[in-house]
């Protein structure tokens, strides 16, 4: 069984509000997440810079048609 919690990194000591249900001994693997992830907003200068650049190059409609027919 695999648990999953969240904590915080404080001076290298790995704090929780879940500690209480973690094993004494364990092999973990720790995923660190960069805070400043939440904080990104997008850049919409490119963004703007691309849109239109996406052209359709078969017909949506039929092209679906043609993959149901597979089924």
């Amino acid at each position: 069984m695999y648990t999953t919690i969240e904590a915080d990194i404080e001076n290298g000591i790995v704090c929780g509000q879940e500690m209480s249900k973690l094993p004494a001994h364990a092999h973990v693997l720790i995923t660190l997440l960069p805070s400043s992830l939440t904080n990104q907003k997008p850049n919409w200068v490119t963004i703007a810079a691309q849109l239109g650049r996406l052209t359709l190059r078969k017909d949506t409609v039929q092209w679906q048609r043609s993959i149901r027919e597979e089924w």
